[in-house]
C-alpha cells in the first residue's frame, strides 16, 4: 500500500499573485486551463497555459547540466507552445532560477517579473543568470500591480516586503480568522525565504496558490487576523512540503485547499528535516492530511526522507530516486465550470474534483459536509419479523430529525443476511446541534420500537477523520460495509487510516468512504463505505493498498476484523 498523504517578510520582497478569471473569448471558450507541475527533482517549476493560450511559467528548477531546462522545454511543446509568454521568479535560489539561462536558449521567453534588487552575496549567481536572460524585459512589480496574461486576470498582492492592504473579497478573502487566537507563529526566516513570487489563480470557481518558499511567519501574516486570500481550489505546498518552515496550520488551515500539489523531490521537500536537524519536527504529510476539506493530495515525488508518509502511490509522479528518474509530471486540467481533472503522467492515473468556489470562504468548518464536526453511529436489533415495523419508525426519527437545526445526514442501513439488524450513521453540524434536536424524536424512536426490540439501542458519538462526498442514491445493487478498528494508541493509525480512505476513493467503484473516531475513545474508529456492487467490493478486499493497510494495522489490534455488510434503507 502507497505509504501516507488523504482523506504557507522582513528587508525586502513577498510577490504573491491573484488570477482572477476574465471574460472568455470564443476562442477561450473552447479550451481549458492547464497547469502543469514539472519535475525538478524538489525545486521548482510550474507551467500556467491560460484558455487563451498565452503561457505563464513560475520559476525554471536548477542548473544541473541542462536537466531541468529540458523537461521544461519538453512539457512546453506538449502545451503547444512556441514561447513562454511571462515568467516570474519567485526569488534567487537555486532550485529556483538555475535553470533559467539553459531554458532561455532552448525556447524564447516574451516579459520576466521579480521582486527588486536585493541580494545576498551567496546568491550573486542566480540573480546574475536571471539578470542574464532577463536584464532587458524585467518588470519590478509591488502589491497591487497586474499582469496582463490574456484570459487570466492576475493581481500581485504581495511584493518588496509588503502584503497587499484589501484582502480579495472576490475569492472570500476578508474573513476574520478565528485560528489566529492560538496558532503557533515563528521567527523570520533567511530573506530569501521571505522574499517570494506566489500566485493566487483564480479562474471562476478554480483557485489555485502559488507561494513558493514563503516562510512560515509572512504565511500567518497573510492570515492573520483576516484571511486576505480566502480559501483555494489547489495549494502547491510551500518549501517543496518541508513543513517545518511553512504550511503554518493558521495559514493552511484558513486557506483550506480542497487538494495539495506537493513539488517534493525524492531526498527534498516532504519530510525533510530543517537545516540543522536530523529530523523532521512533525509529520509533514499528516499536517496536509488534517486540513480540513481536503480531497487529495499528490506528490512529485515519493519522499525517500519518510517513507512511511507518502500519498497513494497511483498519485505519485515518480517514485525513483534522481539517478534513475525519469521526470514525470502532474497537470490539472480546469474546465470553466469549475470541473478539473488531475493526472500523473507515469501511470495515466487521474482523478476529476468539482472546485468549490468562493461561496464557501465565509462558512465556518461545521458548515461544510467534509467537516461535520459530529457523527452518531447507532445499532440496534428487532425481530427478524417485524423489520418492516422497525424500518418504519426509524424513517420516522430520520425525518423528524432533518427539520432540526444542524441536521447533515441520516443513514439507515439493515444487515444482508440478518434482517432486524440496524446500523445508523448521523452526521450533524457539531455536538450542541445533536444535543439540541430534543429528547422528543428520541423517545418517540424508543417507544416505536420497545415492543419488538431484541437489543438496546446502543449510539457511539464520533467526530470527523476523514470524510469524502456524499454518495449519491437510488442504487438498488449497492453495498455497504461498516467497519470497527480497536488499535493500540498509535500516531501512525489515523495517518494509515486517512491514506487508506484517499486510495480507497480512488476505485471505480467506490460511492463512499468515511473514517470516524470515536470521540471518548481515541483508539476506536468506524469505517463506513459503500461499493457499486459486490464485485467492486470484492475488488476493493483485493487491492494492494487495502491488503497492505490490513497487514499494517493487524499488529496493532487486539482483536479480529469487525466488518459488516449492510444494504441501505432509502
Amino acid at each position: 500500500m502507497p505509504k501516507p498523504i488523504v482523506r504557507s517578510i522582513g528587508l525586502i520582497a513577498s510577490l504573491v499573485l491573484f488570477v482572477h478569471w476574465a471574460a472568455p473569448t470564443a476562442q477561450a471558450q473552447t479550451r481549458n486551463l492547464n497547469i502543469y507541475w514539472i519535475d525538478v527533482e524538489g525545486g521548482a517549476a510550474t507551467l500556467i497555459v491560460s484558455p487563451s493560450g498565452e503561457s505563464l511559467l513560475v520559476d525554471a528548477g536548477w542548473e544541473v547540466g541542462d536537466r531541468d531546462a529540458k523537461r521544461i522545454f519538453a512539457t512546453a511543446q506538449r502545451a503547444g507552445l512556441a514561447r513562454i509568454d511571462y515568467f516570474i521568479l519567485s526569488h534567487f535560489h537555486a532550485d529556483h532560477a538555475g535553470g533559467l539561462p539553459a531554458l532561455a536558449r532552448l525556447i524564447p521567453i516574451a516579459k520576466c517579473f521579480d521582486r527588486g534588487d536585493f541580494i545576498e552575496p551567496a546568491n550573486q549567481k542566480w540573480r546574475d543568470g536571471y539578470l542574464s536572460v532577463c536584464g532587458n524585459k524585467r518588470t519590478i512589480v509591488k502589491a497591487g500591480d497586474k499582469i496582463p496574461l490574456k484570459g487570466l486576470q492576475v493581481d500581485i498582492v504581495a511584493s518588496d516586503g509588503r502584503l497587499i492592504t484589501q484582502p480579495i473579497v472576490s475569492n472570500g478573502g476578508g474573513q476574520p480568522n478565528p485560528l489566529c487566537a492560538t496558532a503557533e507563529n515563528k521567527p523570520k526566516d533567511v530573506p530569501e525565504n521571505q522574499l517570494m513570487v506566489g500566485a493566487l489563480l483564480t479562474y471562476g470557481k478554480f483557485t489555485f496558490l502559488d507561494l513558493a518558499d514563503l516562510d512560515w511567519e509572512k504565511e500567518m501574516e497573510l492570515a492573520c487576523p483576516v484571511n486576505k486570500v480566502g480559501q483555494v481550489t489547489i495549494w502547491q505546498t510551500g518549501r517543496h512540503g518541508a513543513l517545518d518552515g511553512a504550511g503554518a496550520p493558521g495559514f493552511l488551515y484558513a486557506i483550506r485547499p480542497q487538494v495539495v500539489i506537493a513539488n517534493n523531490g525524492p531526498r527534498k521537500g516532504l519530510g525533510g528535516p530543517s537545516p540543522g536537524s536530523e529530523k523532521a519536527r512533525t509529520i509533514h504529510y499528516e499536517r496536509i492530511a488534517n486540513t480540513p476539506g481536503i480531497e487529495g493530495i499528490w506528490q512529485g515525488h515519493l519522499s525517500l526522507l519518510d517513507k512511511e508518509h507518502n500519498t497513494a502511490e497511483s498519485m505519485i509522479a515518480n517514485l525513483e530516486d534522481t539517478a534513475d528518474c525519469q521526470g514525470h509530471f502532474i497537470q490539472a486540467s480546469v474546465e470553466q465550470s469549475g470541473r478539473y481533472t488531475i493526472t500523473n503522467s507515469r501511470n495515466g492515473f487521474s482523478q476529476t474534483y468539482a472546485a468549490r468556489g468562493s461561496s464557501i470562504a465565509a462558512q465556518s468548518p461545521a458548515d461544510s459536509r467534509t467537516d461535520a464536526a459530529f457523527h452518531a453511529v447507532s445499532y440496534v436489533e428487532a425481530m427478524a419479523s417485524a423489520s418492516p415495523k422497525a424500518i418504519a419508525a426509524l424513517k420516522q426519527y430520520r425525518d423528524a430529525s432533518r427539520t432540526r437545526d444542524g441536521f447533515v445526514r441520516f443513514d439507515i442501513f439493515e444487515q444482508i443476511g440478518r434482517p432486524g439488524h440496524f446500523a445508523i450513521v448521523e452526521t450533524w453540524r457539531d455536538q450542541a446541534a445533536f444535543d439540541a434536536r430534543g429528547t422528543t424524536i428520541q423517545k418517540q424512536l424508543s417507544d416505536a420500537i420497545a415492543s419488538i426490540r431484541v437489543s438496546d439501542y446502543d449510539q457511539r458519538p464520533y467526530k470527523t477523520l476523514a470524510v469524502g462526498p456524499a454518495p449519491p442514491s437510488g442504487n438498488s445493487r449497492a453495498i455497504s460495509v461498516i467497519s470497527h478498528v480497536d488499535v493500540n494508541q498509535d500516531p501512525k493509525v489515523p495517518v494509515m487510516l486517512r491514506r487508506l480512505a484517499e486510495a480507497s476513493r480512488q476505485e471505480t467503484g467506490n460511492l463512499r468512504f468515511d473514517v470516524l473516531q470515536h470521540t471518548m475513545r481515541a483508539n476506536h474508529f468506524t469505517i463506513v463505505e459503500t461499493w457499486r456492487d459486490q464485485q467492486a467490493f470484492d475488488a476493493h478486499v483485493a487491492a494492494a493498498h487495502t491488503r497492505q493497510y490490513r497487514d499494517d494495522v493487524q499488529p496493532l489490534t487486539g482483536s479480529p476484523l469487525d466488518e459488516r455488510v449492510y444494504k441501505a434503507i432509502e
